[in-house]
């Protein structure tokens, strides 16, 4: 299976006018080894797919606005289904706006699927799959196992390198913790805690348990309810970690890890879509995922397994069955 840590050395098509297809073999992994020396230098040219998520402008004034935007890339278009959040992305001196998806790919380097349906994002990325534009797809991958293996399968079939994850994966809180693993000794398990839908919201929250705990579940237990998903994961190592996801009670985003030395809880806090979105620029410079396929994949197979044994009334659901 095509692995988001390989690098980018497949052929990549460009689309250059109505019709035609110029093919470019490349010898190094990265957006930039297909530029030449003048061009070597400029920003990358990103697109927008999907307008009506709030991630299309805060994504967008990070490179664009502030006191400190980020360097080396700049949105040059994008594709809306409707006026949300179109007149924001103007004011921010993104005008060019397309009249079908597939219109992007020889505008862009890279192309950031933002639609806040996850549904939608199986028939979105394709077209950019397709021809090789790395593509970065925001949380959830899919709403199904099944079209989520449906878009890893197309980056593999294709060599187009592909990125998808929840901006709480880089929060800064998170990562310092992260940065003081070793004093944990051996971890045996924890909690992680957040809100929504099973789905939509929860990917957060299994994203969380992913990014702190790694992979390797082997099952999922939910005795939750329509009002809640409480859940324990089981992995192949023996952990337990508890998964709280709320809908009818106040919470926030947060972890909490006990290890044969200490135990600590953290929120998730605040300034994870600049960590994010630095992660994504370096995505796209150098065709590697900083997140193997497969561990996003498992997350949408742990979030397949919540629902799955929530609706069957706290059923063991393992992994591999799904």
């Amino acid at each position: 299976m095509f692995s988001a840590t390989d690098s980018w050395s497949r052929r990549r098509f460009l689309k250059v006018g109505v019709g035609g297809v110029v093919a470019s073999a490349l010898e190094v992994g990265g957006v930039r080894s297909i530029l030449g020396d003048d061009e070597a230098a400029r920003p990358l040219r990103l697109g927008l797919c999907g307008t009506n998520n709030s991630h299309a402008v805060v994504f967008s004034s990070l490179l664009h606005r502030g006191p400190d935007p980020l360097p080396g890339a700049q949105i040059v278009a994008f594709y809306a289904y409707d006026e949300e959040n179109v007149q924001q992305l103007r004011e921010l001196g993104i005008s060019t706006r397309v009249d079908r998806i597939p219109d992007l790919i020889p505008l862009i380097d890279g192309v950031l699927c933002v639609s806040r349906d996850g549904s939608k994002h199986l028939a979105e990325a394709t077209p950019f799959l397709e021809a090789g534009i790395p593509t970065f797809i925001d949380k959830p991958l899919a709403t199904t196992l099944e079209e989520a293996r449906r878009l890893v399968a197309l980056a593999e079939e294709h060599g187009t390198p592909l990125m998808s994850c929840s901006a709480l994966r880089y929060a800064p809180n998170l990562q310092a913790l992260l940065a003081r693993w070793e004093e944990f000794g051996e971890v045996r398990g924890g909690t992680v805690m957040g809100m929504g839908e099973t789905i939509f919201y929860g990917v957060h929250t299994v994203e969380m348990m992913n990014a702190v705990f790694g992979a390797g579940v082997d099952c999922v237990v939910n005795l939750g309810h329509a009002g809640r998903d409480m859940a324990v994961a089981r992995y192949a190592d023996g952990k337990t970690v508890s998964i709280q996801i709320l809908r009818d009670a106040a919470v926030d985003f947060r972890v909490r890890v006990h290890g044969t030395k200490k135990f600590e809880e953290v929120a998730a806090g605040e300034g994870y879509y600049r960590e994010t979105l630095q992660r994504i620029l370096g995505f796209f410079r150098t065709g590697q995922s900083p997140i193997p396929l497969a561990h996003t994949l498992e997350i949408m197979a742990v979030l397949a397994a919540l629902v799955r044994s929530r609706e069957r009334e706290g059923e063991k659901v393992y992994l591999r069955d799904l």
